[in-house]
């Protein structure tokens, strides 16, 4: 997941930043699903792309496309 990450920052020219942020989130999730005993983790190409949208909202000057993204993939 943490690749797919950095390839779609990469793709779409992303600061550094943002990747950190787009990972933080994850990591993030990912410990909330730990501490409410979630048994099967959401799909993680689906979690990439939102955290990723999310970092980009935060850190880029310019409004991410969730349909630019898509079509990346």
């Amino acid at each position: 997941m943490i690749v797919l990450i950095e390839t779609l920052q990469q793709m779409k020219g992303y600061k550094d930043d943002t990747f950190f942020l787009a990972v933080s989130i994850a990591d993030r999730y990912y410990a909330y699903l730990t501490d409410q005993e979630v048994a099967e983790p959401p799909c993680r190409v689906i979690l990439a792309v939102t955290c990723l949208l999310i970092a980009a909202k935060v850190e880029q000057h310019s409004e991410p496309s969730i349909t630019s993204m898509i079509k990346l993939l």
